[in-house]
């Protein structure tokens, strides 16, 4: 049984409160190199969308990886926290 190819992501707020888990499937998967700790990022999401780009915090090892995470939140991620506003930790793996 083959495993469909995705990316599960967790959004936590600020102050700590879960407003966003769920897998995403790829629809071009490629190989992507992830340790076993998750790539995490820090975005500033107003009521416009995100206010510039998704910055690293912890790296997944890869750097091919972590800016293929960056464009996956750019086209992805930030539209599932329409209606929700301020700082929010992204924690992002397989």
């Amino acid at each position: 049984m083959s495993k469909s190819p995705g990316l599960f992501i967790e959004a936590k707020s600020s102050s700590g409160e879960t407003v966003l888990k769920r897998f995403i499937a790829l629809e071009n998967a490629r190989n992507l190199e992830f340790p076993l700790n998750p790539a995490e990022f820090s975005i500033l999401h107003t009521n416009h969308g995100l206010a510039g780009m998704p910055l690293l915090v912890t790296p997944s090892g890869n750097e091919e990886t972590d800016s293929f995470v960056r464009r996956f939140i750019l086209d992805k991620v930030h539209s599932l926290l329409v209606g929700k506003t301020g700082y929010f930790h992204l924690k992002i793996g397989l």
